[in-house]
């Protein structure tokens, strides 16, 4: 996309510093839109200097020593003992997700046998809790997305179950397993029997006026590419539909009149910008340009008002602190959050490959 440029990452991005880009043909055969670049297998990509010192950093610490950090706190909470008395609605659970997705490039990237082990053994752990139903979460019965006792306005369990499925289904990509794939789906039937039909509006299950829930967009689709089962398709285009039809969500609608990013939901940079990389996603299995508007405005309007001098998303002067500021405003008080810069690079990353 002629409109989109790359950037750099910092150490704590270690996932996304592994993919390098090339011009390729390569077609994949769900895909309606024929892709101007491919990545290479982490296995072929070897970064030195000052970034490759950091990348090693981050795996030698941080990657290697999750699992049992805290006395396995952020894997042992999906287990059911603990979880059934977990009554937060807190994010927590989206580690055990973010750490398998990048666990398992790091050791594909790496060959370390030792990562792998680790890899493995923690994801089979996360699949030994998953309940009949396909939950693999860390909420308890009575606040999760199938409860009807409570409200769920201020929940994080779709986003952690989202974090989940994506993890696992990286894992089954460079390690496949029917395991894995079909941990990955079963989360995918709860969300279609929670959402599916449409009685329960997606937009009233997460944060910041819903836009922390209708990221599931980017596992549905991501299952619709593994499995081709249309009913992921049919449930994402239903997604966006709840999404525009919510006055303080309507993504699509203020990208393609030139509105700005702030006045979506409450203008949380991190959450804003994974639904941008979902979308994407949808561009590119569906075709529709209607998207691929959207995307470019959206870039345009980030990228232009919205980032410092470096590069980073910023905001939280007089608001939220991990919120986009109003355009043209500028304080050097500005705050940069690790995950919304993640995902910026995110989204660049997936806009160059479409």
């Amino acid at each position: 996309m002629s409109k989109i440029s790359n950037g750099l990452c910092g150490f704590c991005l270690f996932s996304l510093m592994l993919y390098g880009a090339v011009n390729a043909s390569a077609q994949d055969p769900i895909s309606q839109v024929h892709a101007s670049m491919v990545y290479p297998a982490p296995d072929q990509i070897k970064v030195g200097g000052i970034l490759g010192e950091a990348v090693s950093a981050s795996r030698e610490g941080r990657l290697r020593t999750l699992p049992s950090w805290n006395d396995g706190e952020l894997i042992n909470m999906f287990s059911a003992e603990i979880r059934d008395n977990h009554h937060k609605t807190d994010w927590f659970g989206e580690h055990g997700g973010k750490w398998l997705y990048t666990a398992s490039i790091a050791a594909t990237q790496t060959g370390d046998a030792e990562l792998k082990s680790l890899l493995l053994k923690t994801a089979d752990f996360l699949v030994s809790t998953q309940e009949e139903n396909g939950y693999l979460g860390v909420y308890s019965p009575k606040i999760r997305i199938t409860s009807t006792e409570t409200s769920h306005n201020r929940s994080w369990d779709s986003w952690n179950l989202s974090y989940t499925a994506l993890g696992l289904l990286k894992v089954n990509e460079y390690f496949p397993s029917e395991k894995y794939l079909k941990a990955a789906k079963g989360i995918g039937e709860l969300l279609l029997k929670t959402f599916g039909d449409g009685k329960n509006d997606i937009t009233e299950y997460g944060t910041r006026h819903g836009v922390s829930a209708t990221i599931i967009l980017d596992p549905v689709v991501e299952l619709y590419k593994v499995t081709g089962d249309k009913r992921y398709l049919n449930f994402a285009d239903l997604i966006i539909q709840k999404m525009e039809a919510n006055p303080g969500v309507k993504l699509i609608r203020v990208a393609n009149n030139g509105g700005d990013m702030e006045l979506v939901g409450d203008g949380k940079a991190y959450q804003l910008l994974w639904n941008l990389t979902a979308i994407v996603k949808l561009y590119e299995v569906t075709g529709d340009t209607t998207y691929l508007n959207a995307l470019e405005n959206a870039w345009q309007n980030i990228s232009a008002h919205h980032l410092t001098i470096a590069g980073g998303p910023w905001g939280g002067v007089g608001k939220h602190k991990e919120c986009f500021n109003s355009k043209n405003y500028w304080s050097p008080y500005g705050f940069i959050e690790s995950c919304s810069t993640m995902s910026w690079i995110q989204l660049n990353k997936e806009l160059l490959r479409v």
